[in-house]
C-alpha cells in the first residue's frame, strides 16, 4: 500500500533539473564578431575587399574547427524548473521566469525575478532582475525542449 498522495507524485513529476554545460559556441561567437570587427575596420581603411573577405572567411573557418573538438561536457550549472517557470539554483532562493523570457536557434533568454520560498511571484516585486543567457549547446536536448515549453506556456497564458 502506498501512502504517498497522488498529488505529491504530480508535482515532483512537474519540475525538472536542467544541467549547463561548458559552451563551445560562446567562445567561437565571440571570436567571429572580433574578426568581423576588424575586418570591417580595415575595410573601411583599405581598397583591398576581396582580400579582407577572404580572410574573414577563412578565421571564422579555422575557428569553428579548432573550437568544434567534441570532449566530455562539463557541467557548470544546474537548476531546478517546475512548469510554472519558478526556479531554485540552490534549493534556497527560487526565482520567477518572466514572460520576457524568449528562447531561439541560438539559445534562451531568461528574465528572472526573486521571489520567496512562501510566496508566489509579485508582479508588483520591484526586486532587480536578474538577466541570463545561455546558449543552445550548453543544455541537453531534453533540457532545453523542457525550457522552451515552460517558456511557451508562459507567453501563452499572459
Amino acid at each position: 500500500m502506498n501512502l504517498t498522495p497522488w498529488c505529491n507524485l504530480f508535482s515532483t513529476a512537474s519540475k525538472y533539473n536542467i544541467e549547463v554545460k561548458k559552451s563551445r559556441y560562446k567562445p567561437l561567437f565571440c571570436a567571429s564578431v572580433t574578426v568581423i570587427i576588424i575586418a570591417l575596420l580595415l575595410v573601411y581603411f583599405t581598397y583591398a575587399y576581396h582580400l579582407i573577405l577572404a580572410g574573414t572567411v577563412l578565421s571564422v573557418l579555422l575557428l569553428g574547427i579548432l573550437l568544434a573538438k567534441k570532449g566530455k561536457p562539463v557541467v557548470v550549472a544546474s537548476f531546478e524548473l517546475d512548469n510554472q517557470g519558478r526556479c531554485s539554483f540552490d534549493g534556497v532562493h527560487y526565482y520567477q521566469l518572466l514572460t520576457r523570457s524568449r528562447f531561439s536557434f541560438l539559445g534562451c533568454w531568461l528574465y528572472l525575478q526573486y521571489c520567496n520560498d512562501n510566496t508566489r511571484y509579485n508582479a508588483n516585486n520591484n526586486d532587480a532582475i536578474k538577466r541570463v543567457f545561455i546558449f543552445r549547446d550548453s543544455l541537453y536536448e531534453d533540457d532545453f525542449s523542457r525550457l522552451s515549453n515552460v517558456i511557451s506556456q508562459l507567453n501563452y497564458h499572459d
